[in-house]
């Protein structure tokens, strides 16, 4: 079992639910392109499964109950798909990042990383 990133969020199905096992199964990513949305295996090709955590439940089993399975799971503020571009200007992630006194791009929201020498180690960890 594992964690993911917000492109195997977006990708994310009802069907991926397995509400016997307690399980989330990653299958596929999705992602903006100059193209249109594109999907795609993750990252190693292959599926993986990640547990559903008990603060997670409530969230999850209101998003699947009575829809579809093919439906995805996160929909965006005008019910298509939820994109890195809506989630930043809905959690209005360009304003946090400056309230911590850091410079655009030293946080990322693909993976919440930080980039090398933006901050130090320990504040690194902190984030």
């Amino acid at each position: 079992m594992g964690s993911f990133a917000w492109p195997l969020t977006a990708g994310l199905v009802v069907g991926d639910i397995d509400w016997t096992n307690r399980i989330v199964t990653i299958e596929r990513q999705s992602f903006p392109r100059a193209s249109g949305l594109s999907i795609k295996p993750p990252k190693g090709r292959r599926a993986r499964q990640v547990s559903i955590i008990e603060p997670l439940e409530p969230v999850l089993r209101r998003l699947t109950m009575r829809q579809a399975r093919s439906l995805p799971l996160l929909r965006g503020p005008h019910g298509g798909v939820i994109t890195t571009a809506t989630l930043r200007a809905a959690t209005g992630w360009d304003e946090l990042v400056a309230s911590l006194g850091l410079r655009g791009g030293a946080v990322m929201t693909c993976g919440m990383r930080v980039q090398p020498g933006s901050r130090t180690r320990a504040s690194r960890s902190t984030l």
